[in-house]
């Protein structure tokens, strides 16, 4: 009997052990999904950034694209404009030459 109870000590000791791992395997978990969360939440902020920043230039690359453009019209306007000054130039030139003919 006293075998018995010796045993049934043993293994009472023994389940307070496991129980005692298994309550720290259990807080050690919490803990580590704990800060799985948080790094897929500063990943996630991480990508959300990117994404703002990816987008911004983006954006700055099409709006440097289109003065680009408007840049290039400009030109070509000011370039006619120029010639046509030039064509009215000469015709005022030749108008002068005639009123001061007669």
């Amino acid at each position: 009997m006293e075998d018995l109870v010796v045993q049934t000590w043993r293994d009472d000791k023994e389940a307070t052990h496991v129980c005692e791992e298994r309550d720290g395997l259990r807080k050690q978990f919490k803990g580590s999904w704990r800060w799985v969360v948080e790094l897929l939440d500063e990943v996630e902020k991480e990508r959300e950034a990117k994404l703002t920043f990816e987008g911004k230039a983006s954006q700055a690359i099409a709006t440097a694209e289109r003065l680009r453009q408007e840049r290039d019209e400009v030109r070509q306007n000011e370039g006619r404009l120029c010639s046509e000054c030039d064509t009215l130039c000469g015709e005022c030139d030749e108008a002068q030459r005639r009123v001061g003919s007669l």
